[in-house]
């Protein structure tokens, strides 16, 4: 039977903007190159690093400032990457609580401290609530020194969690890590772009229970 429910964070919870978002708050404060640091599959050079929490916010804001030749503040950096949010929608969050009534809820994200200080305040939700209000625990890959989709952060995941992988599903709007969690034994449900996955996740579940 299924216990428990890894889900992404970006594209499943929040959505997302268009990449040319970010790209231009990034060229705003300076950084002209940054389209050789992320892409529609994910983050290079010191941006993966600070994904994988291989370097500090403070060193990210160091590196980004030597790109832009100008000071930045903490700020205006954070802004730059919650260009890749464009809001929360509460039917998803809603989704979410009653998801957790019944089952161990996680979120497993490719993410960095910029955004989740963000969702771990107050304001994420806009009705005083944290991300932690939503989930039972956060799986973050600045935390866990690994990334999606290798098999290593799903590994690790599990052992965590104490999670048996055939009592688990992970959820990912991202077809190479949905087929990184298959790799790994991990039953996974695909989200497409913008669809309301509450009664297609409940359905699958159900066929997972058979």
């Amino acid at each position: 039977m299924i216990k428990n429910l890894l889900f992404d964070f970006g594209g499943v919870i929040f959505s997302q903007n268009p990449l040319s978002e970010p790209i231009k708050r990034f060229e705003q404060l300076g950084f002209v190159n940054v389209r050789d640091f992320t892409g529609d599959h994910g983050q290079r050079g010191f941006f993966l690093e600070l994904e994988k929490g291989l370097i500090t916010e403070d060193e990210f804001i160091d590196q980004l400032e030597q790109e832009c030749h100008r000071q930045l503040t903490y700020k205006e950096v954070q802004n730059a990457w919650l260009g890749f949010v464009r809001d929360v929608p509460l039917e998803r969050l809603q989704h979410l609580l009653w998801f957790k009534e019944r089952y161990n809820v996680c979120m497993l994200s490719n993410t960095n401290a910029f955004v989740q200080n963000w969702a771990r305040s107050d304001n994420f939700d806009g009705h005083g609530h944290s991300i932690h209000h939503y989930f039972d625990t956060l799986y973050c890959s600045n935390e866990l020194h690994e990334y999606k989709p290798d098999a290593a952060i799903f590994e690790k995941v599990l052992a965590l969690g104490n999670m048996e992988r055939s009592e688990t599903i992970f959820i990912d709007d991202s077809m190479r890590n949905i087929e990184g969690a298959r790799a790994v034994g991990i039953p996974s449900f695909h989200v497409t772009e913008q669809a309301d996955w509450f009664q297609p996740l409940k359905d699958f579940i159900e066929t997972q229970n058979k």
